[in-house]
């Protein structure tokens, strides 16, 4: 992709940023690989683990008093000093999450027991259905985790017109690549288990997920995406 060509023909037109039409391919081939990067690095199943089981570590440190976040938020210092190294070094001291710091630390990361694209649930769902599966299954709140990371990829207002001249273009008029682009909105569902139990729950959890997303369309039908 191109940087420097879309740079280059960047002007103003009719109070707004424009595009030159001989920049368009520039700017789809950096569309496309900002969603081959959501795709294969930001959504990817083991980045998503990882950042879970930290995102959990964190919870239980606020849960135990252990970081006290009005504390942090209220004093900009505090809050500067708030770094990766120290919040690394805090979930090491604790009691709460030194097992998940631990299994980082020894790469035992979450392993997937269910993935489905193109389901976009609540937050109240996810909790309802975390819970389904903790019940069916009798599994500990430790043990199970949940993903469903979406997105709409762009927005109507993201892309600036396209000129060509004295004409003036939506990108979508112009661009069947941009136009199909528009219509994604990337979701996937997860569902999380520590590793040494994934094969021998994850045909369960499955059976659980999909009889919850039957249900689920009888009332509302889940959004798919066109990925």
């Amino acid at each position: 992709m191109d940087i420097r060509r879309i740079a280059q023909n960047y002007s103003v037109v009719n109070g707004d940023l424009g595009i030159h039409r001989r920049a368009l391919e520039s700017v789809e081939a950096l569309l496309m690989a900002r969603l081959l990067s959501f795709r294969t690095i930001y959504y990817h199943k083991t980045s998503r683990s990882v950042q879970l089981m930290i995102e959990r570590a964190i919870e239980d440190l606020i849960n135990s008093g252990e970081l006290d976040l009005n504390s942090v938020l209220s004093d900009v210092e505090e809050f500067l000093d708030l770094d990766d190294c120290s919040i690394w070094s805090m979930m090491k001291r604790s009691s709460t999450s030194a097992e998940i710091l631990k299994d980082l630390s020894s790469r035992r990361i979450y392993k997937v027991a269910y993935e489905a694209n193109g389901i976009i649930l609540s937050r109240s769902e996810l909790e309802e259905l975390k819970e389904e599966i903790l019940g069916k299954l009798n599994l500990k709140e430790s043990h199970v985790m949940l993903d469903n990371p979406n997105m709409i990829f762009i927005k109507d207002k993201a892309i600036p017109k396209i000129y060509d001249g004295s004409e003036v273009y939506t990108p979508f008029e112009v661009s069947p690549v941009l136009l199909r682009l528009r219509d994604i909105r990337m979701s996937v569902l997860r569902v999380y288990v520590r590793s040494e139990i994934k094969n021998v729950v994850k045909d369960r959890i499955k059976s659980v997920v999909n009889r919850f997303i039957e249900n689920r369309s009888q009332h509302e039908k889940p959004y798919k995406s066109p990925i």
